[in-house]
């Protein structure tokens, strides 16, 4: 964390993030379900890339209660929503439940990366594009997921992977390490595999690494 704290990480990352939003509009109107007490929080990162967009952020209020982020949803006309799976999932739940139409057409789930459930359960429920970001311990922000594939898409010119123990499946615990000091380790606590082929987005040959959370049998 420290290290991807320095300016010249920060201003990396944010670059990497705008690139990222790529489906954001410019006056798009982004809900982001973070805090940014802090430049280097991950909210704040976030605020920072959707500015370079064009988008305009908003952030849930304080008062932290559903009906304020239904009710900030709808009143802005948001577009795109950034927040930990379960709030995304939860908004969409009460949207559905109170009948509120919502003008979601973009969803950025960000922690961990998210069960099939989930994924497609925000997906549904918004009727819209769901893309997750992984931002293992919440602060570093190691990759996005494919689109065309189950698994991650490394940040590979900052991080890399090693899978320790793996088992005959190739499926073991997930260490993230920096490129510029291998030996800054970070056990992500996920199981995962990597996979190193093509991606059937673009010609580039990417490193998909596959998490999953060690409860879902799912691989």
């Amino acid at each position: 964390v420290e290290m991807a704290s320095t300016p010249e990480a920060m201003e990396a990352t944010i670059a990497y993030l705008t690139k990222s939003f790529r489906f954001i509009k410019p006056q798009d109107a982004v809900l982001i379900c973070f805090t940014r007490e802090r430049a280097n929080e991950i909210g704040s990162l976030f605020e920072q890339a959707v500015l370079r967009c064009g988008g305009v952020p908003i952030f849930w209020e304080k008062d932290f209660r559903w009906k304020t982020l239904l009710r900030q949803a709808f009143s802005n006309r948001v577009t795109t929503v950034i927040g930990p799976p379960m709030v995304v999932l939860g908004l969409s739940k009460i949207a559905r439940f109170n009948a509120t139409p919502l003008y979601v057409r973009n969803v950025v789930t960000a922690g961990y990366p998210c069960l099939k459930w989930m994924v497609e359960g925000i997906a549904k429920g918004f009727d819209c594009n769901a893309y997750g970001c992984f931002t293992p311990g919440g602060q570093l922000v190691g990759g996005f997921t494919c689109s065309k594939m189950p698994g991650i898409h490394l940040r590979d010119d900052v991080y890399g992977v090693d899978i320790v123990d793996p088992d005959e499946n190739g499926l073991g615990d997930m260490v993230l390490y920096t490129k510029e000091n291998p030996e800054v380790r970070y056990p992500v606590g996920e199981k995962a595999r990597q996979v190193n082929h093509p991606c059937e987005v673009s010609n580039q040959h990417l490193v998909d690494v596959r998490a999953i959370a060690a409860s879902d049998q799912e691989l």
